[in-house]
This record gives C-alpha cells, structure tokens and sequence, in this order.
C-alpha cells in the first residue's frame, strides 16, 4: 500500500510528456527499493495512468484528498487473482466471467492476459501481458521498449 501512497501524489494530475518518463523512474527506483517486482498490477498500472490510460486513472483512483488506497490495491490485486483463475481454468468446457459494476477495473482487467503462472513460495508468479490500449501515448516502439523494461509480455 506505501507503494500507492507514494505513487498517488505523484500522478494524481495529468502530466507533461517530460514529466511523464521522469515520474516513471522514480515510481521505478521506489518499486524496486520495495521489493515490488516491475511487471506487476500495481506498478503497471500506475504506469499505465501516466500513460492516458482513463481505466488505469479509475482504478488507481489517484486523489490527493480523500484517498482510499485499500480500495484501489483491492481493485488492482484483483487483476492478479482474476488472471490465476482464468489461467487454472483454460479449458473449452470451462466459462469464466467476472460480474462487476466497475466498468474501469473490468476493462483494465480484459487488457491483461495470463502468460505463465508458476507456483512459488510466496504464493505464485505470474508473467502477464499488457495490452497496447493501456499504453494510448506512447508509440508503438516505446510501448515495446517499456514492457521490455518493467517486465510485461508482448
């Protein structure tokens, strides 16, 4: 949660295309000093928020007064477990849906797929995919070069 704290006061507004990559290293350099591994929900989609993307701004919720931080890491870590569901049940038989009335978080989740998800100590790990539509300001090279840097699948 001190991960959202932090980022929340730094991508609360809309900000220049300088700032925007600025912002990025330093959510970068705090995500690693937390040990939060660079392709997850949370920093992705924080860094999907300074990127235009309006699902990521909704489901991160990053207000400055009136901050519910639980809210939004339930909505974000929701991303991991909707995805560990989806990918335990990849059979044809086998309909899996979410019912929400959080248009945002049910679009943001669609736009992250499941490539591996492999057990470990701490619970299971994840490699996901990030759709392009979570990234609309960046070209396509610089889309690449980021989901090669923080770790998400193309």
């Amino acid at each position: 949660m001190s991960f959202l704290d932090y980022a929340r006061k730094h991508i609360y507004q809309p900000l220049s295309e300088t700032k925007k990559h600025e912002t990025l290293e330093d959510l970068i350099k705090h995500a690693n000093s937390l040990g939060i591994p660079l392709g997850h929900p949370v920093v992705m989609c924080c860094a999907a928020k300074i990127f235009g993307s309006q699902e990521a701004r909704k489901v991160v919720k990053p207000r400055i007064a009136k901050y519910n931080a639980h809210n939004a890491l339930s909505d974000i870590i929701s991303i991991s477990r909707i995805n560990n569901i989806k990918s335990l049940t990849r059979n044809d038989n086998i309909i899996f849906k979410l019912i929400t009335l959080d248009a945002a978080l049910e679009k943001f989740i669609s736009m992250v797929s499941v490539i591996e998800v492999t057990p470990s100590n701490d619970g299971c790990f994840q490699r996901l995919s990030y759709s392009r539509e979570l990234f609309p300001d960046l070209g396509e090279s610089e889309y690449q070069n980021l989901m090669k840097r923080l770790g998400g699948q193309l």
